[in-house]
């Protein structure tokens, strides 16, 4: 469940919209103007918010971009790990905030969650409260503005969340050995033409788009009129698209997807060799839908 909260929060910034989590109460103000729709006003102790954080780091900004129309990302190599399940120093990762990181060469204390989805190369993160910017040891913008890196350093150290997760996700499948196996790993298999880009960003396109056949799946993508779709797709144009479901107890009507693998999941008519190898290893297939 956690991974479908991080992809969903991806594919909702191309869109301008947010998700919610919810806390508990007690004496910091992690909201502001920008991340009031991402950060419940109940969550209020350093328990929470570190409760909340898959990976708390001291980063140094290096370098930001446009993500979308609304959206910057930005490159903060990590000097500094608080909580985490892998390491990420001296990493460079990139973050996305509802307020912005406004000075690059700067450090902030950062408070994020991990989220991992097929249609980027590598995890992301999304920064759960302002970023708090640290100038000479001393936190001058954020929820811990007047307080000292040491000070807010103890803290986290004592919080009884530190060592609190959310059950792993379902790891991301960087690619199948080979069709079969990509056939095998998906949930459902569309054959498909987009008509039109509705939305998009740096990494995903929501595009309208006609159903030629189905090769995989239930009957619950029939009706499915857009699809999220990698950047490099273009309209008018035809695509093999290899789904699975990102939570496989999902019994609702419209289903969440995504792609079955980094690479390899959107393969193009155009793509002659590859496009006639695998519409034979489909018609082949005795398991897929008839």
């Amino acid at each position: 469940m956690k991974r479908f909260r991080g992809v969903l929060f991806f594919l909702l910034l191309a869109l301008g919209l947010s998700a919610c989590i919810t806390g508990k109460h007690s004496d910091y103000n992690f909201q502001t103007d920008l991340n009031s729709a991402l950060i419940d006003p109940s969550i209020r102790t350093m328990d929470d918010i570190v409760a909340l954080s898959d990976y708390i780091v001291v980063g140094e900004l290096t370098s930001s971009s446009s993500f979308s129309k609304t959206t910057i990302e930005y490159s903060v190599k990590v000097v500094k790990q608080l909580k985490g399940r892998d390491s990420l120093e001296e990493n460079t990762i990139s973050v996305f905030s509802a307020e912005p990181l406004a000075k690059e060469g700067s450090q902030y204390l950062l408070f994020l969650e991990q989220q991992n989805s097929e249609f980027f190369e590598a995890p992301t993160y999304a920064s759960l409260i302002h970023p708090n910017l640290l100038e000479d040891g001393t936190f001058t913008a954020g929820p811990f503005i007047g307080k000292t890196s040491k000070q807010i350093s103890n803290e986290i150290n004592k919080s009884s969340k530190l060592s609190s997760y959310d059950d792993p996700a379902d790891p991301v499948l960087y690619r199948d050995k080979d069709l079969s196996q990509l056939i095998d790993a998906s949930d459902y298999i569309v054959h498909l033409k987009s008509t039109f880009v509705i939305e998009e960003n740096k990494a995903i396109k929501l595009a309208a788009s006609q159903q030629i056949k189905q090769y995989k799946g239930d009957k619950r993508l029939e009706s499915k009129e857009t699809f999220f779709l990698p950047q490099f797709i273009e309209v008018e144009e035809e695509y093999l698209v290899f789904y699975r479901l990102q939570d496989a107890a999902d019994s609702t009507d419209n289903p969440s997807i995504t792609l079955t693998a980094r690479h390899g999941s959107v393969i193009a008519k155009s793509d002659t060799d590859r496009w006639e190898s695998a519409l034979s290893e489909l018609e082949a297939n005795s398991l897929l839908k008839k």
